[in-house]
């Protein structure tokens, strides 16, 4: 039963319960006592009615159950060690230490939300418990992709169309004579420029050699899949959507691509927290409407230091938990960014292509790697950065 069909048969559970204790009174009040009758229907909707509650809280339970495994998120070791790929690696140590498993290009970091998992379970048929895993650096957020409008691809590039509008729609002048018709009257002409454009699929990947054991290790197996090799390709996928430039083997960067900022905007005195309106506003006059700001840390924490004349902080209270934003866009924090620039723009036009999402690869068969009892642990990824609308991100300086 659906909970709709459940809702109703306990509305009409109800309704006949009302019916019966009418009944019951009835009985009491004709005969001086309840008829054998109406005491066994009474005992019926009563249980009929516990059955239907039950019903609901299974039904409740399972799809919070289901709502809750939707939105876990898993880490790409946590992809890699459950996949049959994996298990039949560990399980068949004479065979070909080899096989793709795909992790998702959405690392943990970038969903802001912590993925839980036990360091010290074993995977599926390994011993427990394991030592402690490799110590990395704390890691910072990297959300640049965030910003951008993601789509899978089956190609190898991608062909799209730059257009160029220039509006000359106006009002139209006729002549006593000539209206109601409007004829002979020119009228302006608008004009539409398109110009073919393709970006091709870039791969970033990269390797690392690890002994043998380290597949049967899973805290050491977790630490170089997510926090070595995923963090790494992050790294470098960061710094290509924003300043590729387009040659060889590199992406096409946002800011390589974008407009340059208009410093006949500036005002005496202007703060960071100034230029940035104008940028927002120079954007806008465009006929784009800004989605997100991206700064590098220093900057960004040189804005939240503001102060007014009686030294408050200018864009908020220190204890608050809210989400970094400025004139109602939220900011992205990125080291790939210079000190001291800034690029904002409407980041949803942009389209990043995932042609094969980031990938984990182990084999034995690296030179020497079969005698000596070690294993290559591959991880890359294809994609491509699509900008159709350069004038709709404006890049510049404080």
């Amino acid at each position: 039963m659906t909970i709709e069909e459940i809702k109703a048969a306990l509305e009409q559970s109800n309704k006949d319960l009302l019916a019966a204790v009418s009944q019951r009174d009835a009985d009491l009040k004709n005969l001086g006592k309840v008829q054998d009758e109406t005491k066994v229907k009474i005992d019926q909707i009563l249980c009929e009615e516990q059955k239907i509650k039950d019903d609901l809280a299974d039904l409740t339970k399972k799809v919070n159950e289901q709502r809750s495994g939707s939105q876990e998120r898993k880490s790409p070791s946590d992809i890699f060690v459950a996949s049959e790929q994996y298990k039949r690696l560990v399980a068949s140590p004479g065979e070909k230490r080899s096989g793709p498993v795909l992790v998702k290009s959405f690392a943990p970091w970038l969903s802001g939300k912590a993925v839980t998992s036990d360091p010290t379970s074993a995977g599926p048929g390994l011993p427990g418990p394991m030592r402690i895993g490799i110590f990395q650096e704390p890691r910072i957020q990297l959300r640049v992709r965030d910003l951008l409008t993601v789509a899978p691809t089956t190609l190898t590039s991608i062909e799209f169309v730059r257009t160029t509008f220039t509006n000359a729609a106006a009002m139209i002048y006729a002549s006593p004579a000539q209206s109601p018709y409007f004829e002979n009257v020119e009228k302006p002409e608008s004009d539409l420029k398109m110009t073919l454009a393709t970006e091709v699929v870039r791969t970033i990947a990269h390797w690392l050699a690890a002994s043998k054991q380290i597949l049967m290790d899973i805290g050491q197996l977790r630490s170089i899949i997510d926090d070595e090799l995923m963090y790494g390709l992050r790294l470098v996928e960061e710094d290509q959507l924003l300043f590729g430039d387009g040659t060889q083997a590199n992406l096409n960067g946002i800011a390589t691509q974008a407009t340059a900022y208009d410093t006949n905007l500036n005002v005496q005195d202007d703060t960071k927290i100034d230029k940035l309106r104008h940028a927002i506003l120079q954007a806008r006059l465009a006929q784009y409407s800004v989605d997100g700001i991206v700064l590098n840390p220093a900057d960004w924490h040189d804005i939240e230091l503001s102060k007014d004349g009686d030294k408050r902080y200018i864009i908020g209270d220190p204890r608050g938990q809210v989400g970094p934003s400025l004139w109602g866009r939220p900011i992205v924090e990125s080291d790939s960014m210079t000190t001291g620039d800034f690029l904002t723009g409407a980041f949803r036009s942009a389209r990043l292509y995932d042609r094969e999402e980031a990938i984990i690869e182990t084999s034995d068969s690296h030179d020497k790697f079969f005698t000596h009892n070690m294993v290559a642990i591959r991880c890359e990824e294809r994609l491509a950065l699509v900008v159709p609308r350069p004038q709709a991100f404006i890049y510049g300086s404080f």
